[in-house]
């Protein structure tokens, strides 16, 4: 895999774009970093102190974001309760992605669907039987309401607490960015969630978003984002099944970006 002189635009939160800024590189491109979304603790605690305070009456968890992880288990931490605590329970997560950031914290997940999208975790769901159980499910502000649900059409219940945010960037340098593209100086624009999608929409006029279309090509994660990517105007060139960055890299290539 050869990426050599391709330049490839980054949108993920910037304490996030690491991993694939280092594949971008190791694979002899260039990684222009343009976060367009920001992971801000929520307003307000409360909702989720509670669910600690009362893991114990739940079955199980549900997770569809790294962020919701790391947002969720570093609060119980700091709150006095051990995340080893929750090895008895059952706990679905969407994509690898989402299963390692559980496994950082020495957590296996019950159930991940070959696909990585809330629906898909829904359909997992299915096949077992959740009639009577209680799940909590951390999640952020944009999070969507398909897994909670669909755990209530199957007869148990999920109550959802807030443990992050996302937002736009304090202080995008969309200028900066507009002329690099416009320069030429960017090959691929990559999206890795409809926030980034949505957030980077909003950095750019019409006749903006134009011409960027014209002169790079988009790279997404899964169908959810390419939905939005579609959605909000910059229909994707390139498709990642997984939500991976490997894999997503991956995509470029196989697509005839890379030299």
């Amino acid at each position: 895999m050869n990426l050599g002189g391709i330049s490839v635009a980054i949108t993920r939160a910037a304490h996030q774009a690491e991993e694939l800024k280092r594949l971008v590189e190791t694979s002899g491109g260039r990684a222009v970093l343009f976060p367009t979304i920001e992971i801000r603790p929520p307003d307000d605690w409360t909702g989720c102190d509670r669910g600690i305070d009362a893991l114990y009456m739940y079955d199980g968890l549900l997770f569809s974001s790294p962020n919701g992880v790391t947002g969720f288990l570093d609060r119980a931490r700091e709150r006095g309760a051990d995340p080893s605590g929750l090895k008895g329970k059952r706990i679905y997560a969407v994509g690898e992605t989402t299963a390692a950031a559980l496994a950082r914290y020495g957590l296996d997940v019950t159930a991940m669907p070959e696909r990585f999208t809330a629906a898909d975790l829904a359909r997992t769901i299915r096949a077992g039987d959740l009639k009577d159980l209680a799940f909590l499910f951390p999640t952020g502000n944009l999070t969507s309401s398909t897994l909670a649900g669909t755990v209530r059409q199957l007869g148990g219940s999920a109550e959802s607490v807030m443990v992050y945010k996302t937002c736009p960037p304090g202080a995008p340098k969309a200028k900066e960015f507009l002329a690099e593209v416009l320069e030429g100086r960017v090959d691929v624009i990559t999206f890795t969630s409809p926030s980034t999608v949505n957030n980077f929409a909003g950095l750019f006029s019409a006749g903006d978003a134009a011409a960027i279309r014209e002169k790079v090509r988009i790279a997404v994660i899964g169908p959810t984002t390419a939905r939005a990517a579609e959605a909000a105007g910059y229909p994707p060139d390139i498709v990642s099944e997984q939500s991976t960055a490997g894999a997503l890299v991956e995509a470029i290539c196989r697509e005839g970006i890379c030299r």
